[in-house]
């Protein structure tokens, strides 16, 4: 699910974490594939320990525990799980009274469980524990966990990001729960209600299907109104880019447009991005109808969905002598497009001036932009410069085939929708050129960078890693935009656009 376009930087760019999750059974416990029988003591114990575990966090310092329990002695098969549930807190040590018979009851298991966990059981005098029963008992345990998981709020660095403890934690969640789960939507809404209260709009939690349409996103194809979107705060959506030529484009749509309501949803601090994306998106000829907050009016656009295809680039010249390249997103491949316009149609031309197009640009990967600013930057020269929690990394200008265009005259056309990569693109052209001027608006403002993490259940965050700044003056537009040298607005009521004509009269 794409909201603001990630810069992904370019050492982890393809980085997939992957975990192993042992499938022994519905939760991995393993009865349930057995016949119904009773558990022995130790069986049940081992279930019990063992699914708790998951759980928790991890330490060898258990087995310094001294047992207090007749008839449990260090020989005994389940000392060491008594041990860790002792360091777990699941019952004191030495001071109850444990199911000692070889098969216990329902009512001595639910005694146990019941000095750490609210469950709702039949709990039958005399009658055995059996697999069917603990795995029931062992569900509501795992869903107490994860409502108790879901209070836990994410630790943040000095500079605002997540630190390793925090991703430790979604990981050993995801860990701990088998693709086959009955808890996995649980699990799912655990693991963003976390990702809320670190308060980075940046960073978000994509459930499988989700992770799915995202990547397809990436790769500038999918079906839906042709907007990106953020959460700017809890319950504040805004527009950030409508798409060129898209739906969304075509009714009006604007960037910094704040969305209320989709369709009979009201947009409320309870609604993460994602959910409020789903509801937006849709096939090909379904309709969606928007509330919209623009300057202090309410208006509603009623909105075919239709397939989006976003184009990466596309060029043509205008009097043989002024070139100009619109670039709708720097998605994955869009350098060697942006290559192939410069040799295919700007090389069969003597161009003078260039424009380079951006509006509505919401980004997209820092090492496709970093590459296609080495036609801009002299050979060595920082392009980009990177400051996360390990330190500053700058990207350089690599030497490239072909002519540079470090002393050509160029016009940059952007607007509201220009965030991220299109930031860095415009900021960094503007450091270095000469020539180079800013038509438009001031842009949108999104300085951060992030990284992919992609889990084997098919799931995956993405989450700040680190701030950008402009290679040579080192400026930073978070949360404050580029300033155009010459300020117009595109009237929507015109059929003229406004902006590049500003461009074509400035270059010449």
């Amino acid at each position: 699910m794409l909201n603001q376009i990630l810069i992904v930087y370019p050492e982890i760019m393809n980085i997939k974490r992957l975990f192993l999750f042992i499938l022994i059974g519905l939760f991995g416990f393993g009865f349930h594939t057995l016949a119904d029988s009773s558990l022995t003591r130790e069986q049940f114990f081992t279930s019990y320990v063992d699914a708790v575990a998951k759980n928790m966090d991890s330490s060898e310092s258990y087995k310094d525990i001294v047992l207090k329990y007749k008839g449990i002695t260090k020989d005994t098969a389940i000392y060491q799980t008594m041990q860790k549930a002792v360091s777990y807190k699941l019952f004191p040590n030495g001071r109850i009274t444990l199911p000692l018979s070889k098969n216990p009851a329902e009512d001595q298991a639910c005694a146990i469980i019941k000095i750490k966990f609210t469950i709702s059981a039949s709990c039958e005098k005399g009658k055995g524990v059996t697999s069917s029963w603990m795995d029931s008992i062992l569900y509501q345990v795992e869903t107490l966990q994860i409502k108790q998981n879901s209070m836990m709020e994410l630790k943040l660095t000095d500079d605002g990001y997540l630190d390793d403890s925090s991703l430790e934690k979604i990981s050993d969640i995801l860990d701990s729960a088998s693709t086959n789960s009955k808890n996995l939507s649980e699990i799912y809404d655990t693991i963003q209600k976390m990702i809320d209260s670190a308060q980075d709009p940046y960073t978000t939690f994509f459930p499988p299907t989700d992770a799915q349409q995202f990547n397809e996103e990436m790769q500038g194809e999918f079906e839906g109104i042709g907007a990106y979107v953020e959460m700017a705060e809890p319950g504040i959506l805004i527009i950030t880019s409508p798409i060129v030529g898209s739906p969304a484009q075509e009714a009006g749509l604007l960037a910094g447009d704040r969305i209320l309501k989709i369709d009979n949803h009201r947009v409320n601090e309870n609604i993460d991005t994602t959910t409020a994306v789903d509801w937006i998106k849709g096939p090909s000829g379904t309709q969606v109808k928007l509330l919209i907050l623009r300057n202090k009016k309410i208006l509603t656009f009623t909105i075919t969905r239709d397939a989006i295809v976003v184009e990466n680039i596309s060029a043509k010249t205008y009097n043989t002598s002024t070139c100009y390249m619109a670039i709708g997103m720097f998605g994955y491949g869009v350098y060697d497009e942006f290559v192939t316009a410069l040799t295919n149609v700007f090389g069969k031309n003597k161009c003078k001036e260039y424009i380079f197009d951006v509006r509505n640009n919401p980004g997209g990967s820092l090492e496709e932009v970093a590459n296609i600013l080495s036609y801009f930057v002299p050979t060595g020269k920082v392009t980009v410069l990177v400051d996360s929690r390990l330190g500053e990394d700058s990207l350089v200008a690599s030497d490239i085939d072909g002519k540079k265009l470090t002393y050509k005259k160029v016009a940059i056309l952007m607007n509201q929708g220009s965030a991220s990569a299109s930031e860095i693109f415009a900021g960094t052209i503007k450091d270095y050129l000469p020539y180079a001027t800013l038509i438009g608006e001031k842009t949108y403002g999104k300085g951060s960078v992030q990284e992919l993490l992609q889990y084997s259940d098919g799931s995956m965050l993405k989450y700040t890693v680190a701030k950008w700044y402009t290679g040579k003056s080192k400026t930073t537009i978070d949360h404050v935009g580029l300033q155009p040298d010459v300020k117009i607005s595109d009237d929507p009521k015109t059929i003229e656009d406004e902006q590049l004509q500003a461009a074509l009269t400035t270059n010449n």
